[in-house]
């Protein structure tokens, strides 16, 4: 009889702690305010907190991939449009939001942190991404609906969230613990899209086989070949007539396709600054080049599938 009371109790625990976590998520996925001066102060919010973790923590951290990559605007994105009534107001909110949020990542770090104006030349891409999430958000509002075809809508998203999490997963094999908290979080964002964000039961099929497919192609195609290292001299900088005052360092490091591992890094030998270039296969890499004075250089580089030598495009 004990046992049984016993067997009891653990199940209702554990339907209660599962009605626990879906009333959370309920609330955050559509039962919170967002009304107009909400999305205003939202926005602010967020743009300051990733331009400030933009400026201080350092990249490959998990906490610094906010400002570089997708994978938590996913979610930002998520609690404004599910949280209105209608798809529309999800649509033109969302959209307001990344207009203000965006921008203000890179106006923050050049009002307090100094950096200079040639940042927002990285704002260009990110204001067509911004014209993209009206109709995104337009679609994603009808994924709490209760209808089969919100899995294939929600599909869409989890498959940026495969997209990142095999970039970090094959980034993990050689720089073990970068980014190991951001590929935590896509997993874990791509099961509370389905279980909880989701309200029909073939929808949650559905895009569970979606989101697993894509996983499996990703880890197929994902392989961009063997990593190199390969060290330069300050040479390729003398041909391009640049001088650094002081000691040069990288200011920041992209890989422009996901499953690209890599970094630039620079070393002193004596005097003289030597420059170590690790990429992987066929990947093509950009980074920023600064010294004390705050001068700067961008390259891209990749290395030659033929000779095996890198080859440096200065941007500007």
């Amino acid at each position: 009889m004990a046992t049984r009371v016993t067997k009891a109790t653990n199940i209702k625990g554990a339907k209660e702690s599962k009605f626990f976590l879906a009333r959370i998520f309920d609330k955050i996925f559509g039962g919170l305010k967002m009304s107009w001066p909400v999305v205003i102060v939202y926005s602010v919010l967020i743009g300051l907190y990733t331009a400030v973790v933009a400026a201080l923590v350092p990249d490959g951290n998990s906490f610094h991939d906010i400002a570089v990559t997708f994978e938590a605007w996913i979610l930002l994105a998520l609690i404004v449009a599910l949280n209105c009534k209608k798809p529309l107001e999800a649509a033109l909110k969302t959209f307001v939001f990344f207009l203000i949020s965006q921008p203000l990542v890179y106006l923050f770090q050049i009002l307090f942190f100094k950096a200079p104006w040639s940042l927002m030349g990285y704002y260009d891409f990110w204001f067509k991404l911004t014209l993209l999430t009206f109709p995104a958000a337009f679609l994603a509002w009808f994924t709490k609906k209760k209808a089969w075809w919100a899995g294939l809508i929600m599909a869409c998203s989890n498959a940026v969230l495969v997209l990142m999490f095999v970039s970090y997963y094959d980034g993990l094999q050689s720089n073990f613990p970068n980014h190991l908290l951001s590929a935590i979080y896509c997993v874990l964002m791509a099961i509370v899209s389905i279980v909880f964000i989701l309200k029909d039961n073939i929808a949650k099929i559905i895009c569970f086989v979606i989101t697993v497919a894509l996983l499996i192609v990703g880890f197929i195609i994902g392989n961009k070949g063997e990593d190199y290292t390969i060290t330069l001299d300050s040479s390729f900088l003398d041909k391009e007539g640049i001088v650094f005052e002081g000691e040069p360092y990288v200011s920041y490091w992209s890989a422009t396709e996901s499953g690209c591992t890599g970094s630039v890094e620079v070393t002193e030998d004596n005097g003289n600054y030597n420059y170590v270039f690790n990429g992987k296969g066929s990947c093509n890499y950009q980074f920023e080049l600064r010294d004390e004075a705050d001068n700067l250089v961008v390259y891209r580089y990749y290395r030659d599938s033929n000779s095996k030598e890198l080859v440096l495009k200065r941007d500007f």
